[in-house]
């Protein structure tokens, strides 16, 4: 029997774009400390434009790593957010 997909463990690495602000990137982590999880890496660089932001986290269900893009999205200094999902055997 399947497992509901809200129960099935997934990685998920945020892709972010956002504005060339020393606060953003504070900002970014900060939102999965406030949520009282720990990321297991971050990847940050800087063009003339944008930082592009990466933080891959394992251990989350499909809904919860929708609300955490929909917050990334909803922060004024974020442009774009795109999530890639891995799907951890278990």
């Amino acid at each position: 029997m399947a497992r509901p997909q809200h129960d099935i463990a997934f990685g998920a690495t945020f892709m972010a774009t956002a504005e060339k602000c020393p606060q953003v990137l504070l900002r970014v982590i900060g939102l999965f400390a406030q949520l009282n999880l720990v990321v297991d890496r971050v990847e940050v660089s800087r063009s003339s434009r944008a930082l592009r932001i990466a933080v891959t986290i394992s251990g989350l269900d499909a809904h919860r790593i929708a609300i955490i893009a929909e917050k990334m999205r909803q922060m004024v200094m974020v442009q774009t957010v795109r999530v890639r999902h891995s799907r951890h055997n278990t």
